[in-house]
């Protein structure tokens, strides 16, 4: 069960990574990711959901820190890849 969790998580990751290294320059808001990559309803409280990913995606990238060089947050929009 929790190797079911963690591949699901990991193939999450994949999926938001490619998602917007594909569409590049694009922003897309976390209803937007949810909906895509999640393929559910979005509620408010699925922002978290859709941060945590993102967070993830730039640790495996090692791209943690102030100013990310990979995924972009844009404040009160969503997220990109420039």
């Amino acid at each position: 069960m929790i190797n079911k969790q963690m591949d699901r998580e990991s193939n999450r990751n994949e999926d938001g990574c490619f998602f917007l290294c594909k569409n590049r320059g694009k922003v897309y808001s976390a209803d937007e990711l949810f909906q895509t990559i999640w393929g559910e309803k979005y509620f408010k409280n699925s922002r978290n959901t859709v941060m945590v990913q993102i967070r993830h995606i730039r640790e495996k990238l090692n791209d943690i820190g102030e100013k990310p060089k990979f995924i972009k947050t844009i404040w009160g929009v969503g997220y990109t890849v420039e």
